[in-house]
């Protein structure tokens, strides 16, 4: 094989593997599951119950995480007689926020995301007795540009991977008593 041949081939198989790889990211599947390692993960939770729905419920003093927190903490929760209804539309970024559906631990959930400067807002909604349950809560992001080159990764590492899924769908079980 030529040296031309090879080079050709190793650009081949890069630009393969790039697109696979930003292929995934586009279409990765919008479902998540807990960890199966046993671990409770309400162990160590605050208890509360929310002034409006008069829904008591267990949540976490934090996300665990260094750079993101919770503000309008413990979240609010609300609930409606009214069947749920979900338009997957919307960016992030715009005015009235990104809407998706998203099936966490088997649960179909109406995910809506607004996010202005370093703040994002969240409402989860779903599908429970007595009604349609919507929990909303924001959060705010750390300017990771301010810190050194080390934490600056950590920090935009820890953006893009924060996911509060898993916390809101726990909060709800524990105060629907499942």
């Amino acid at each position: 094989m030529s040296k031309y041949g090879l080079i050709l081939g190793l650009f081949v198989l890069a630009a393969i593997l790039m697109l696979l790889g930003v292929g995934y990211l586009i279409f990765k599947p919008d479902h998540y599951e807990a960890p199966k390692d046993g671990r409770d993960l309400r162990a160590g939770w605050l208890s509360t119950t929310d002034p409006e729905s008069g829904l008591n419920f267990e949540y976490p003093a934090n996300f665990g995480t260094k750079y993101i927190e919770p503000l309008d903490w413990p979240p609010r929760v609300r609930v409606e007689q009214r069947p749920l209804m979900c338009t997957n539309a919307g960016e992030v970024g715009a005015r009235a926020g990104q809407s998706v559906t998203r099936v966490i631990e088997g649960e179909e959930y109406c995910v809506t995301t607004l996010s202005q400067d370093s703040y994002n807002q969240y409402v989860y909604a779903t599908t429970k007795e007595p009604g349609v349950v919507y929990v909303s809560f924001s959060t705010h992001l750390r300017d990771c540009t301010t810190y050194s080159e080390s934490e600056r990764r950590e920090c935009e590492s820890e953006e893009a991977s924060f996911s509060p899924d898993i916390t809101i769908n726990e909060i709800l079980k524990s105060g629907l008593g499942e």
